[in-house]
């Protein structure tokens, strides 16, 4: 059952806490849903964040996917922005501790709009900081249309050449 499967989980946090202590934040990522016949599913996902936050989780990561289902964790561009906060969405309802929604958030106004509307309390970048490491300094000085915006092909993510040597 699902108390048996989140025990692992359970007692690396457990484990984690004890080694860090209780000042240290201490954060967990979930795939809210695997997208897949028996995987993880939401409803599954609520319950474990509400046993994580009894642990003294701090915060949660949302996003999604498995290595079988690889096209929710990397997104590509024909799947829609910001895939993975619905999920996230749903799970800061059912926990007081901030949640950090993931997947696709490709421009400053969309991650402005995600927390703006609750929808979570921060957001995770990943690909648009490899578009642009200075995507957060831009944004942050008004000048969001200078990003470099990732446009989530996964050539330099996914798709590597091999490395070639002199």
């Amino acid at each position: 059952d699902l108390y048996c499967r989140m025990r692992f989980l359970i007692e690396i946090v457990r484990c984690v806490r004890k080694y860090v202590g209780e000042d240290y934040p201490l954060s967990v990522r979930l795939s809210a849903s695997e997208y897949m016949e028996n995987g993880i599913t939401l409803e599954e996902t609520r319950i474990v964040a509400k046993e994580l936050e009894k642990e003294k989780v701090d915060v949660l990561h949302i996003s999604g996917g498995n290595h079988e289902t690889r096209w929710a964790q990397v997104v590509p561009m024909f799947l829609p922005l910001a895939i993975h906060v619905p999920a996230a969405a749903e799970i800061k309802k059912e926990v007081k501790i901030p949640i950090i929604a993931s997947g696709s958030i490709t421009s400053p106004e969309l991650a402005e709009e995600i927390l703006n509307t609750g929808k979570a309390d921060f957001v995770g970048l990943a690909r648009p900081l490899l578009a642009d490491p200075y995507f957060a300094k831009k944004a942050r000085e008004g000048n969001p249309e200078d990003i470099r915006r990732c446009i989530r092909c996964n050539e330099g993510c996914l798709k590597r050449g091999p490395v070639l040597s002199r």
